[in-house]
């Protein structure tokens, strides 16, 4: 059984759409004053500044490691792999079956942002014999919460119908 979380389609429509968009105001926003005021000492001081804050949105959104999670289950070999596939390189974990005792969906918690809405968080654990649970995937909300109580279901649905 394969089961897929996330897409990069998904990851680059949206967080690269943003961070663009993000900085498009903000070039914009420093233009309209160097032009409105002359361009003078605002461009000496504001190019060092926004090209800062570009590298540092560029290097956060390539050191992201978990865009994709894919979990392989297979009974013939006995092996559980997940694979979190980021931007540059990807991690494997591989397991025995024998040793994973359930899947689970446990609340991190949430804090209340206003306007009647909370950000709840809550993470995907693979609970194992030798040792402590396996963190796995990171939910915000109560749409991402629910993806990864299916995928726990399936878990446990291929757990224990071997």
């Amino acid at each position: 059984m394969i089961i897929q979380r996330g897409t990069k389609a998904e990851f680059f429509l949206g967080t690269a759409f943003v961070m663009l968009c993000f900085l498009f105001m903000i070039g914009g926003f420093l233009f309209a004053i160097s032009v409105s005021l002359g361009i003078g000492w605002w461009g000496f001081l504001f190019s060092p500044l926004a090209l800062w804050v570009l590298w540092l949105a560029l290097r956060r959104f390539l050191s992201n490691e978990k865009i994709v999670t894919i979990y392989r289950l297979n009974k013939a070999t006995n092996q559980a792999t997940i694979e979190f596939q980021g931007l540059r390189q990807s991690k494997v974990v591989e397991l025995p079956l024998h040793e994973i005792r359930s899947a689970e969906v446990k609340f991190l918690g949430s804090h209340y942002i206003g306007y009647g809405y909370t950000h709840i968080r809550s993470q995907l654990y693979l609970l194992i014999n030798s040792r402590k649970a396996l963190a796995l995937d990171l939910a915000f909300g109560m749409g991402e919460k629910r993806e990864l109580e299916t995928i726990a279901r399936y878990f446990q649905e291929f757990l224990f119908n071997r």
